[in-house]
């Protein structure tokens, strides 16, 4: 951990322990809902949708969210639910809100897809000084703890539930999806967001738009979103489409402006057009999108930024 970020946490007050209130999604689903925020000390990194699978032969986890506390509390919260023991962790991507609360089960096997695990032992001690220096105190005794073994896309019964895994790309190289099928249920990780901006900083927008697609294309009900809102029945589609829609927007957008030449600045002044400012977490991810996205597409569009002092 950076030296100075420690330091700086120790001016910070101890934060309070995480509440974490598991919801009932379906007979076997349980899910715990985030904010549709950007990481802050306030909200102790608690943005993301994480979950768990009572099968009859143990609890599945379903992304361990963004802390070695976050974690802990999930384990608190389970065993008011169930006496199963959990028997497996699975992480849908390498983005640390999805896999930092790993360190709390330290009795079960975690997975992740190869690709993901690889990020993982390569980019979690980056991540870690990221989210001690955002979040503060909450993080503390956080280490990042990678996924242990590789899953891939299949399927395997566990108890008195089927799980289906599904792997596609765009907001990372590999997402993960996890179909719950005798709940007719998808765990959609970050490839889906629901009344919430979504997350660029390794997206391929193009195949994240083909992979949303492709998950429609899916049998389910009840979609759970990596973040905001979850949704079922005759809405169960609409985090999906809502989520291509923005993406489709945001490309074009972006497009059209290195087209122009038009200065990240000006783009960040403007800020995102309606209805997509109001989605949780704006304006700061449609600014962090500029600044993952925006500089290749100028690169590709132009000899030299039009900005650049000669």
């Amino acid at each position: 951990m950076n030296r100075v970020v420690f330091l700086l946490l120790l001016l910070c007050p101890l934060a309070q322990a995480y509440s974490l209130k598991p919801i009932q999604i379906t007979e076997h689903v349980y899910v715990f809902q985030g904010r549709t925020e950007h990481f802050s000390r306030d909200n102790q990194g608690n943005i993301v949708n994480t979950g768990f699978v009572v099968t009859g032969a143990g609890v599945v986890i379903l992304d361990t969210g963004p802390s070695l506390k976050y974690g802990q509390a999930m384990l608190d919260a389970i065993a008011t639910i169930t006496d199963e023991p959990v028997v497996k962790i699975i992480n849908t991507h390498h983005h640390p809100d999805h896999y930092f609360g790993n360190q709390a089960f330290d009795a079960a096997p975690t997975f992740a897809t190869a690709s993901n695990q690889s990020q993982m032992q390569t980019s979690g001690d980056g991540y870690a000084d990221g989210l001690y220096y955002l979040v503060g105190s909450a993080m503390v005794g956080t280490d990042p703890a990678p996924a242990q073994f590789s899953l891939n896309s299949g399927s395997e019964k566990i108890g008195n539930v089927t799980l289906k895994y599904h792997v596609f790309t765009g907001h990372t190289f590999e997402d993960l999806v996890i179909a719950v099928v005798e709940d007719k249920l998808i765990f959609a990780g970050d490839l889906v967001f629901g009344d919430r901006a979504p997350t660029t900083p390794h997206a391929d927008i193009e195949l994240w738009i083909k992979s949303l697609d492709k998950l429609r294309a899916l049998e389910f009900r009840v979609l759970i979103p990596g973040h905001g809102n979850i949704a079922s029945n005759h809405s169960a589609m609409q985090p999906i489409d809502d989520t291509k829609a923005y993406l489709t927007w945001l490309q074009r957008h972006l497009l059209l402006s290195a087209e122009n030449g038009t200065h990240p600045a000006q783009l960040i002044a403007e800020g995102p057009a309606s209805p997509w400012d109001q989605l949780g977490a704006m304006p700061d991810e449609y600014e962090r999108s500029i600044s993952h996205l925006y500089p290749e597409m100028l690169r590709n569009t132009l000899q030299a930024p039009i900005w650049q002092e000669r």
